[in-house]
C-alpha cells in the first residue's frame, strides 16, 4: 500500500521536467498526507515486529508518539460517514479521523478511505469507512461482554 501511495506520488509531477502538473496542488497535499500516514502505519509494523532490546533508541521515540484516540475517531469517522452518504464531504472530520489513528494499525485503513475519496470512489470510501467503524467497536464490544 505504501508503494502505491509512492507510485500516486510519482504520477502528479512529470516525470521529464520534474515539476508539478497544473491544479494538483491540492492533490498533491491529499497525496502527501495520506502517505505520510501510510508510512507511519508501516514503521509501526515495523516497530511492532522488533524487540525493544533490539533498537534501545527506538522504543523511546515510539513513546512520545501520542496514543491513537479511538473515542475520537469513532466521532469523527461517524460525521464523516454521514456527509458521505448525503453525497458530501467533511474534510475536518477526515483529518480528525486520520489525527486520532495515527500510530494504530487503523491508520492505513484510514489512509485506504482517503486514497478512495482523492479518487472520486464515494461508494468505496464509505464502504472502508464501515469497515475502520466496525474495526473500532470490535473492542468496545469485547469489553462489554
Amino acid at each position: 500500500m505504501l508503494a502505491d501511495g509512492l507510485a500516486g506520488l510519482e504520477g502528479l509531477v512529470d516525470g521529464d521536467s520534474g515539476k508539478l502538473y497544473p491544479g494538483l496542488a491540492a492533490t498533491l497535499q491529499q497525496a502527501l498526507e495520506a502517505v505520510g500516514v501510510l508510512l507511519d502505519a508501516a514503521l509501526d509494523a515495523v516497530r511492532a515486529t522488533r524487540p525493544a532490546s533490539a533498537a534501545p533508541g527506538l522504543g523511546k521515540a515510539h513513546a512520545v508518539r501520542p496514543a491513537a484516540d479511538l473515542d475520537r475517531a469513532r466521532r469523527a469517522g461517524n460525521v464523516l460517514r454521514d456527509a458521505l452518504k448525503h453525497g458530501g464531504l467533511d474534510d475536518a472530520a477526515l483529518a480528525g479521523l486520520a489525527a486520532a489513528t495515527s500510530g494504530h494499525p487503523l491508520a492505513a485503513r484510514v489512509a485506504q478511505v482517503h486514497a478512495a475519496i482523492s479518487d472520486f470512489e464515494f461508494d468505496l470510501a464509505l464502504q472502508q469507512l464501515d469497515a475502520v467503524l466496525a474495526a473500532i467497536d470490535e473492542p468496545a464490544q469485547e469489553t462489554t461482554e
